[in-house]
């Protein structure tokens, strides 16, 4: 299999390339990166009830907009809430997009042990 043999030398690439200071540099920052978006977002759901159909609002929600957001607004359909987040020294806009859940399908993993 050709694909076996791609992948095994693409992993000796990452390995190698994760020990570059530069590279290891840029994907501690990028990992940093996504660990703030997740705990920004969670910060604002958990003041939203997540419903099957869109979002509900929770009583906490009106004293969070207050403090840590601009202009809030939540679509009519209630699937977009939106607003402009403050932080100590900067504004960012955001968009956070209700997202129906997904259909439950049976699969498989492949977890590839250790190579030779």
């Amino acid at each position: 299999m050709k694909r076996l043999d791609q992948l095994k030398k693409l992993q000796d690439e990452l390995e190698v390339l994760g020990e570059i200071p530069k590279v290891k540099e840029f994907l501690e920052i990028n990992k940093m990166i996504q660990s703030l978006r997740s705990s920004i977002r969670n910060d604002i759901v958990c003041h939203l009830i997540l419903k099957d159909n869109g979002f509900g609002v929770r009583k906490t929600l009106t004293p969070f907009i207050d403090v840590n957001i601009v202009d809030a607004h939540m679509s009519r359909d209630k699937k977009t809430f939106s607003g402009v987040l403050k932080g100590d020294k900067s504004l960012a806009t955001f968009k956070l997009n209700h997202r129906s859940p997904y259909e439950i399908k049976t699969s498989s993993m492949l977890k590839i042990e250790r190579w030779s």
